[in-house]
């Protein structure tokens, strides 16, 4: 992803802030935690619980829970000259 500028990222936080202190994100970090704290397995690192189309609790590898939102763009972050290169690769095709 491209660097954003010092507003677009301002506006991002607050974007983020608000939409993270939803009644429904809140909520959802609570079922989330609340799972984690029962299976022992809260603050230790370890394997995250997400939640599954047919709205089941499953343990994944974070790496695997957290990148499923890049598969376009991956997950590792690069120069700026990487970045600028795939993004001019990525708009030529």
């Amino acid at each position: 992803m491209a660097e954003l500028g010092t507003d677009a990222k301002r506006h991002k936080l607050e974007y983020d802030t608000e939409y993270e202190s939803t009644p429904e994100r809140v909520k959802y970090r609570e079922e989330l935690n609340r799972e984690r704290r029962k299976r022992g397995i809260y603050g230790d690192g370890g394997p995250d619980i997400s939640h599954t189309k047919g709205h089941t609790l499953v343990l994944e590898n974070p790496h695997d829970n957290r990148a499923r939102h890049f598969k376009e763009q991956g997950t590792l972050k690069g120069s700026p000259i990487e970045i600028a290169f795939a993004l001019l690769k990525s708009q030529c095709r």
